[in-house]
């Protein structure tokens, strides 16, 4: 069986769970089931013909210890095992779970533990690149009057990055209202109407990031080496 290596970003937010959920489950329609070969951050799907399956995605407040699964992981594991899923792999926050049955139901689940997550998280990212901005504001004092295009770069990138987390903080203030509504967990989210905004912000995060390794290193070389 011919096997295809995919590497995806969430085409949607990583934390509205019933998105990525349409988003396999569409996949697996057309024909991409997820294998559990590869670590976290790569998720490996077999081509296989088209078929109609369910997938489930628990959140686990334990997944900072990556592939490792925790004693509190496999009890969650085993209760959905039992009750008729399979469990596929960890990915990233979330326990995945597949079935071919239509009639399983899902887990009942707090949809706002992702979104709580993401809120410390973004809490201590503001942090960093506070940090970083005061740290480059002391540098530039310090180098003032021959400051290099190289000195611009590195807080245009933490201003972009900084910008990205406005912008999610928002996207999850709005899953926040969708998971108030009553209706979220009853209905098939629409994953497809996010992509062009979620590809656009993926793009400038990876960016961002590329510029700050490649200012800081070139920081390094020129300020330090020569």
């Amino acid at each position: 069986m011919a096997e295809k290596l995919k590497v995806f970003t969430f085409p949607c937010n990583e934390n509205d769970i019933k998105a990525i959920e349409s988003w396999l489950e569409d996949l697996a329609a057309e024909g991409y089931l997820i294998d559990k070969s590869l670590p976290a951050g790569i998720i490996h799907f077999s081509e296989q013909d088209p078929v109609q399956v369910r997938y489930c995605l628990l959140f686990t407040p334990d997944y900072k210890h990556k592939q490792e699964i925790t004693a509190h992981e496999q009890n969650m594991i085993d209760e959905q095992v039992s009750a008729g899923w399979e469990y596929i792999v960890k990915y990233g926050k979330y326990l995945i779970f597949m079935t071919e049955s239509m009639e399983i139901a899902k887990p009942v689940q707090d949809f706002y533990a992702a979104v709580k997550d993401a809120k410390k998280e973004q809490k201590k990212w503001y942090k960093k690149d506070f940090a970083l901005c005061v740290l480059l504001l002391v540098a530039f004092l310090l180098n003032f009057g021959r400051l290099t295009l190289i000195d611009m770069v590195l807080p245009f990138s933490i201003l972009v990055h900084f910008a990205l987390l406005v912008v999610i903080a928002k996207e999850n203030k709005k899953l926040e209202a969708k998971i108030a509504s009553g209706t979220y967990a009853t209905q098939k989210a629409d994953w497809k109407a996010d992509v062009g905004r979620y590809k656009m912000m993926n793009a400038f995060g990876i960016g961002s990031f590329v510029i700050l390794l490649i200012g800081v290193i070139a920081l390094f070389y020129v300020r330090i080496i020569l």
